[in-house]
């Protein structure tokens, strides 16, 4: 089974990222890879709280400071729509993008079911993710 060390450079590469970048508001690791739970076929699932999503689907450039991006798909999940990425190194991405209101209460069943198959927060310039793990 493989373990958030193995994608440790991958995340790590891209924590500093996006913690660079002045519109996003906070990154998790969600899914399989955050709860521990991978198998051979595990995608990485990330989720961005960003003023700007429009701006990371419409030019998807940024991609590829983390690999030779091969082919990349676009679906729509309610309030967050996810960035699909194939590298040529085999990892496949979902980067979730996503505005703040994501993790607004009422929380969307959407995000609740996310939140609830598990999420490791990696980066937040305020307690925006955290505080919903103590519920």
């Amino acid at each position: 089974m493989k373990t958030i060390e193995h994608i440790r450079d991958f995340i790590d590469g891209f924590v500093a990222w996006a913690s660079a970048q002045a519109d996003v508001h906070a990154v998790a690791l969600v899914g399989s890879y955050a709860r521990a739970a991978t198998h051979d076929n595990s995608d990485i699932d990330l989720v961005l709280l960003t003023d700007q999503p429009e701006k990371y689907l419409a030019d998807i450039t940024w991609a590829e400071r983390f690999g030779t991006v091969e082919r990349h798909k676009i679906e729509e999940y309610g309030k967050l729509t996810s960035l699909r990425v194939w590298y040529r190194d085999g990892h496949e991405v979902e980067y979730g993008l996503t505005t703040p209101d994501w993790i607004a209460p009422p929380l969307d069943p959407g995000t609740k079911r996310v939140i609830d198959d598990g999420m490791l927060v990696l980066f937040e310039r305020s307690a925006l993710l955290s505080p919903i793990l103590k519920n």
